[in-house]
């Protein structure tokens, strides 16, 4: 049977289908705390010395998400300079984060729960382009009451 709802991430023009913004993007920079006490806790890229301290950690990127090449590219971070492992898939980045190999690139909502439950430290979070974000995608027409329900739970928790 067909697809009744996606979710995906980009800029909410999908020809044929109605795209309901479900939440903004907000990438961040994510690191363990282990690995943050190792090497430098002053990491961040409002200073001059928090950048350059930044950039001297090792990274992990997800090789099929270009995305998080351009997010850094946009903080005026020259990914090719970075000591960075690469990894193909978005879970292996996130569990080698996790365990202390580099820092990551993420959506937050990616990693909010890492982030309360403080397995992962925020270094610093910028929200992406205003209409970048992720979007709850359906046909144009009528739809059931049971995805209506499941609609109002899923913007609920949004």
């Amino acid at each position: 049977s067909p697809h009744h709802l996606a979710i995906r991430f980009g800029r909410g023009r999908w020809p044929g289908l109605d795209a309901e913004l479900l939440t903004d993007a907000q990438s961040v920079i994510v690191g363990a705390p282990d690995l943050l006490a190792r090497y430098s806790p002053g990491a961040c890229l409002e200073t001059t010395e928090g950048r350059r301290r930044l950039l001297a950690m090792p990274w992990v990127i997800d090789t099929g998400y270009p995305e998080f090449l351009r997010w850094l590219r946009a903080q005026d971070i020259d990914p090719d300079v970075l000591s960075r492992t690469e990894l193909p898939s978005n879970s292996l980045v996130l569990a080698a984060c996790r365990a202390g190999a580099g820092l990551s690139v993420q959506p937050r909502a990616v990693v909010e729960r890492d982030l309360h439950d403080g397995s992962l430290l925020a270094l610093s979070e910028e929200r992406d382009q205003p209409d970048l974000g992720y979007y709850l995608l359906l046909r144009p027409g009528p739809i059931s009451q049971n995805l209506r329900v499941f609609l109002r739970w899923m913007r609920s928790v949004a």
